[in-house]
């Protein structure tokens, strides 16, 4: 795979114009193919098998008049009048309205048996039914609405638009979020990379990826149902993603620029090594969020396609088009102050080296160059004497992966080397001078993050301890977590589906945004008059129940419907003990086939499967996580140690949610103004998405320890080096993804703040607590039995090369099983 890899970016660079015309091509081509042949985005909760599943279907094929799609015009009155006073007014309105396109009726509150007016009479509401779901329908059909009502606005009436009519033009603008995102993103690769042009080929290549995937995914919806909030969490992800390997793989380019102007092998090398780990890691968040289809439910199935179809665009951009852009970008990807030459002497006499230029801090150079002298100058090896080389000038620190392999062996070329004591290698560098070993290099061995690796090496129970408590407390608020439905009851009150939400739950109780529909069958030829009239006194006097509605029986006399107004609002967990009574103490004593559906219980089917599939996805990530780490590093107490810490981020991640959603901690400040359930399927999106990326860190983070284990037999100085080598490339991914998660706060809709949240802090967490404290500490406890593994596991697994060496020879690895 790794010669693959390197052939694809060495062809990719070296054809560049070739590959960025195609990419072209293939974005502006899905964009019209979706703009000419795309579905529309349809939030579908049903629960295959479910009660309110089979109920929805015998209204589909009995009931063929009733719209799927009912919404709601709502009247409010001035103070000291009533609606009725301006009942023309009103009945034009509907009128109007019926004339629209997709309207099938449109009944006013004074032709409603019995009128839909409130008790004082300053609150009023009709029904219009659509037939295509209001989702689709945008602005401009916005305006054709609200000339329609107009007649009753000038009446002095409030007019707004309640279920589905509150849904035109309700899609989510990302836009703004995106820009954010994608500016902060670009402000920090700016500071990392000090060059304009590394700094925007991991965000133009995201960009291109993200459209790709949007068109994509609009297409499929013309097959399959998908959410309204697909396209959103593929942005989310595909920003975050797709900046985090542009970010490798242009790091590991410029790092293999110090040898010489040959960008095309630098290119190559890079895909090489940081596309593996790419690789491997973006297939690891496309199985997990695949594993969501283990719910059983469209809607989270289709959640999982779309963010999967954002992390695979990312990966085709990472492994393609940015080799691309490196060929195409020449010198001018360097840092501004190393674009120029050393000047040249006259024949034959020896120039001295250029003065490094160090950056500050402690870290390695971010431009490493292999084989480069001071200053990481290209040119040819001059005479100049002994060098002593500076920090961050070592022949193959790698970002993404080092270069030596995972058993420590040196690449071909450089020689066995001593790094194991002195951290040098004798004829790797200019004029056959000595080099820092890429393992043992000084930047890593003493660095600040060095420095701060041995120190929780050499403290691991205190720090152990004081990481688990302080992720057990942030955990603490989950063993609250409410699930619950989101409803226009929790929309700002800025919308107008909101404000026809209060004024419904003000006139008519706030139980009439919910109501819940009993579906009766009986046999053909039967008088259902007795049966139907004893079940509406029977569903009359049950508690919790405010009013039901007169049954509807359809032309056939097989079926007929029953409304039921609850005194709770959808919202209200009384309400689920509603529908669990209903089901289970009074329909099965009614002497005919009956269900319980409508939206509320819709929900509740929902929200109950999900809970009861949730640990089957837990358990099916944790288990893929951990036969992953142990094949890669031969190790089974490190695939259950890094299934454990990441179980422990994301309850932290959890805690959050509920501590900030529910509890209303600082909510405030990201444009909550209520307390609000979880739903269901946001935790189980967001372990998937998580866990996924916790890996990536991971195998980057322990693959360098177990190099350096392996070289030097020292788990402390391992865990230094491997700390010291990666630290400043996970916090700095990791701070970007933070970043880009944030800025999708400002999205209105409570689930995609939720989501942001959520991963934004447990990435923080896993960035900072797991990886720089935990991780190490516990390394430190178990000493060599942490590279443990069973004789028989090690003989049936596959040997997973992610780093494109050979894999340890089999006696070092018999050293500490």
């Amino acid at each position: 795979m790794h010669a693959f890899l390197a052939r694809l970016g060495r062809t990719c660079a070296r054809h560049h114009w070739v590959v960025i015309i195609a990419w072209l091509v293939l974005v502006v081509g899905l964009a019209v193919a979706n703009g000419r042949w795309g579905g529309d985005y349809v939030n579908n909760y049903t629960v295959p098998g479910s009660q309110s599943d089979q109920g929805t279907q015998v209204i589909a094929d009995d009931f063929p008049g009733q719209s799927t799609f009912v919404g709601q015009l709502v009247f409010q009155a001035p103070a000291g009048t009533t609606v009725a006073a301006q009942q023309a007014a009103v009945d034009q309105s509907f009128a109007n309205t019926a004339k629209l396109e997709h309207v099938v009726s449109a009944v006013s509150p004074f032709a409603m048996s019995p009128p839909t007016v409130s008790a004082d009479g300053t609150i009023a509401y009709g029904n219009v039914d659509y037939d295509i779901s209001t989702d689709t329908l945008g602005y401009s059909y916005l305006q054709q609405l609200d000339q329609a009502v107009a007649p009753a606005r000038a009446a002095g009436l409030t007019v707004d638009y309640g279920a589905a009519s509150g849904q035109i033009d309700k899609s989510t603008n990302d836009i703004p979020s995106e820009i954010v995102g994608i500016v902060v993103a670009f402000v920090l690769l700016f500071l990392i990379f000090f060059s304009f042009v590394a700094a925007l080929i991991p965000l133009v290549a995201a960009v291109f990826s993200v459209l790709g995937a949007l068109s994509i995914i609009g297409l499929l919806a013309a097959l399959w149902n998908f959410p309204t909030t697909g396209p959103t969490l593929a942005t989310l992800l595909g920003l975050g993603v797709a900046i985090d390997y542009g970010l490798f793989q242009v790091a590991r380019h410029r790092e293999d620029l110090g040898t010489s102007d040959d960008y095309v092998r630098a290119a190559a090398n890079a895909n090489s090594h940081s596309g593996m780990a790419i690789l491997v890691a973006g297939s690891t968040v496309i199985i997990a969020m695949l594993g969501l289809f283990i719910a059983g439910l469209p809607f989270i199935s289709a959640l999982g396609v779309s963010a999967a179809l954002g992390v695979a665009m990312t990966m085709l951009a990472a492994l393609t088009l940015i080799p691309a852009f490196l060929g195409l970008s020449g010198r001018t990807v360097r840092a501004m102050h190393r674009r120029r030459k050393p000047a040249a002497g006259p024949a034959g006499v020896a120039v001295p080296p250029t003065p490094p230029h160090p950056r500050p801090g402690n870290g390695p150079d971010w431009e490493a160059g292999h084989g480069t002298g001071p200053g990481g100058e290209d040119g040819p090896a001059r005479e100049t004497g002994p060098v002593n080389w500076p920090a961050g000038e070592s022949g193959s620190i790698d970002w993404r992966g080092r270069e030596g392999s995972l058993g420590g062996e040196p690449r071909p070329g450089e020689g066995p080397g001593s790094a194991a004591g002195s951290g040098f290698q004798p004829g790797s560098g200019p004029a056959g001078e000595e080099r820092p070993d890429p393992i043992t290099h000084p930047a890593h061995e003493h660095g600040a993050f060095a420095r701060w690796g041995r120190y929780v090496s050499k403290h691991p129970w205190p720090w152990a301890v004081a990481a688990v408590a302080v992720l057990l407390v942030i955990t603490i608020p989950l063993v609250w977590i409410d699930f619950g439905q989101l409803d226009p009851g929790t929309d700002p009150t800025s919308d107008s589906d909101r404000r026809a939400y209060d004024l419904i739950a003000e006139g008519f109780g706030p139980g009439a945004n919910g109501p819940l529909t009993v579906v009766l069958t009986f046999p053909a030829g039967s008088d259902p008059t007795t049966l139907l009239t004893s079940t509406q006194l029977t569903l009359e006097q049950q508690p919790g129940v405010a009013s039901v509605t007169p049954p509807l029986v359809n032309p056939q006399v097989t079926a007929a419907i029953i409304n039921v107004i609850p005194t709770t609002g959808p919202r209200d967990s009384a309400t689920n003990d509603l529908v669990h009574h209903l089901r289970d103490d009074v329909l099965p004593t009614i002497p005919a086939t009956s269900y319980l559906t409508g939206q509320t219980a819709s929900y509740d089917d929902f929200t109950a499967r999900t809970v009861e599939r949730l640990p089957w996805l837990i358990l099916a990530v944790v288990v893929l996580s951990l036969l992953l780490l142990t094949t890669a590093f031969r190790s089974l107490v490190i695939g259950i140690q890094a299934a454990l810490m990441n179980l422990l981020s994301v309850g932290a991640a959890y805690g959050v949610i509920v501590a900030v959603f529910q509890w209303g901690w600082g909510a405030s400040l990201i444009g909550v103004d209520m307390s609000l359930s979880i739903p269901a399927y946001v935790p189980m999106i967001m372990f998937a998405v998580v866990f996924g990326l916790s890996m990536d860190y991971e195998v980057f983070l322990m693959s360098r320890v177990h190099e350096a284990y392996l070289h030097t037999r020292d788990t402390r100085r391992s865990v230094a080096l491997g700390i010291g080598a990666t630290a400043q490339v996970i916090t700095t991914a990791a701070l970007i993804m933070v970043v880009v998660f944030i800025s999708f706060v400002a999205d209105p809709d409570p689930t995609i703040k939720m989501l942001a949240v959520g991963m934004a802090v447990s990435v923080l967490l896993d960035a900072s607590i797991v990886r720089m404290i935990l991780v190490p500490a516990i390394l430190a406890l178990l000493g060599d039995r942490a590279w443990w593994i069973p004789r028989w596991l090690d003989r049936i697994l596959p040997r997973l090369d992610i780093e494109g060496e050979q894999p340890p020879k089999p006696e070092l690895q018999d050293a500490h099983r």
